[in-house]
């Protein structure tokens, strides 16, 4: 009898933490997330989320020591695709993650095989078929390197799944 109420006490304790909301992804002590926008915000144990305006990416000195990374939702896309946000993403050097973006990276860069930036925005630029979430060091002026993570064009968002992924590719454990 008493095998029985030890595995019944040992089924409910792992099943009660299996259905717990939150999980601690395991590529860091505490993930900072700057966002700039309304991203959808997963919910783990270990990843604080802290909204910031989009003038803040320009203003703000401390956004590399506070944050491990900056997530801008696609209405901010227009504003941070011009050349002052990209200059600052480049000193920044640090994670800038575009979500839902239906038009790839080269808005978000500088072109590194001309002198002077093409001054165009965001919406100027042909669509993708699919969405994605793109994640993008900024290493130097005209260079930054990068991951995307594509979903179907119907699909809403990104994923609490593919959000894990992108973490867990920010700090290289991918």
């Amino acid at each position: 009898m008493n095998f029985y109420k030890l595995f019944l006490t040992v089924f409910v304790v792992l099943f009660i933490s299996g259905c717990s909301k939150t999980i601690s992804l395991e590529s860091a002590d505490t993930v900072n997330v700057g966002t700039v926008g309304t991203v959808k915000q997963f919910n783990f144990e270990n990843v604080m989320y802290e909204s910031i305006n989009v003038k803040d990416l320009l203003k703000e000195e401390d956004l590399k020591t506070r944050f491990s990374f900056i997530m801008i939702d696609d209405d901010y896309f227009n504003s941070v695709s011009d050349i002052q946000y990209i200059e600052r993403f480049e000193t920044l050097q640090m994670p800038i993650v575009f979500v839902d973006s239906t038009k790839g990276h080269i808005p978000f860069m500088r072109e590194s095989n001309q002198k002077v930036y093409k001054k165009k925005i965001y919406s100027e630029y042909n669509d993708h078929p699919n969405k994605a979430t793109i994640m993008l060091r900024y290493t130097q002026p005209g260079l930054a390197d990068g991951n995307f993570i594509w979903y179907e064009q119907h699909e809403d968002t990104l994923s609490k799944k593919n959000f894990e992924i992108l973490v867990k590719e920010i700090y290289g454990e991918n």
